[in-house]
């Protein structure tokens, strides 16, 4: 690969700026994203009351497999991307392979996340603008908040994903109080293959872990910050999920559309739970979007370092952010 344009693009920002309570919300923010408000209702409608039990099986399996980023990001060096070992293990070609692939892939969740607000937010509060520009302005803002230093992004993606659980958990708690053993009793609309059909789809629910590695770099004391985030964030994430998905159920509704959860919260809360579910669902895919501009920026910002972009885009500024 070509070496970077000036000694300064060596030079990573400094690392060290998120702690762990930080780490974990950009997890749960990027994990807990537009997801959880799509793809339970359709787990449900594949696994009925049992989609519970999808959940947990596809929190397993995603667990398994997030020890192999929880292995790699600890081999990383202070400063240094988590995926940065895989030069060392596998070879550069690997290194730079793998870099690029998560980076395209945060670009494109991105794409994905920005949209669903758009969605959101143009249906349940402001009509009269169409989703894409909602959509490109939602980019433009999160884009300005990233150019901040990086523990002002760490501050405000907190209290966000703070929030967003907080209403999440609101939903849940109401619906299970709303829960009754009859719920949990009705036949499986796909029978037992339905639980696993429904566990296969949930896979990607678990998937914005990675996020954290991304931004290995600008942890602290990221060989042990970096694998307890990942962990916790699986387990919060899948806590929310569970919750979610019983309070689901205890509507009674057993086909629900795409809507699924403000279908449930209309119907468990009044009118009003299906407008605070929308408002979760859009700080859900705000502070998705948000995390993975971050872990995206990251890897970029670590590609410069080792010359993996064309000289002439390697520049950086006196602060290390890449111009």
């Amino acid at each position: 690969m070509a070496e970077p344009a000036s000694p300064k693009s060596r030079t990573p920002r400094a690392p060290g700026q998120i702690g762990l309570v930080a780490c974990v919300a950009f997890g749960v923010g990027t994990t807990v994203g537009g997801g959880v408000f799509t793809l339970s209702g359709t787990a449900v409608n594949l696994a009925g009351p049992a989609a519970a039990v999808s959940y947990i099986l596809a929190g397993i399996v995603m667990f398994l497999c997030a020890l192999s980023f929880i292995v790699v990001s600890t081999r990383a060096g202070d400063g240094e991307s988590g995926y940065a070992p895989v030069g060392t293990i596998l070879g550069p070609f690997w290194r730079f392979i793998v870099m690029w692939a998560f980076y395209l892939n945060g670009a494109t969740i991105i794409a994905y996340l920005v949209a669903s607000f758009g969605d959101y937010f143009s249906e349940y509060f402001l009509p009269a603008a169409g989703t894409l520009a909602v959509a490109l302005a939602t980019t433009v803002l999160v884009t300005a908040l990233n150019l901040g230093p990086t523990s002002l992004v760490a501050r405000a993606e907190t209290w966000i994903v703070g929030i967003k659980l907080g209403l999440l958990v609101l939903f849940s708690v109401w619906g299970l109080t709303e829960l009754r053993p009859d719920d949990l009793d009705r036949p499986l609309p796909s029978g037992t293959g339905g639980i696993f059909s429904a566990a296969a789809l949930l896979f990607t629910a678990y998937t914005g872990f990675n996020v954290i590695t991304n931004m290995a770099g600008s942890v602290k004391n990221p060989r042990k910050t970096v694998p307890r985030a990942i962990m916790l964030t699986i387990l919060v994430s899948g806590l929310v999920y569970l919750g979610t998905v019983l309070a689901m159920t205890a509507s009674g509704i057993t086909r629900f559309t795409a809507t699924g959860v403000s279908q449930a919260a209309e119907t468990v809360m009044g009118a009003w739970g299906g407008v605070l579910v929308a408002f979760a669902a859009c700080l859900s895919t705000f502070s998705g979007a948000n995390a993975n501009v971050l872990g995206a920026s990251e890897i970029m910002l670590r590609m410069v370092a080792r010359g993996m972009f064309p000289r002439h885009w390697a520049g950086t500024h006196a602060t290390a952010t890449p111009t």
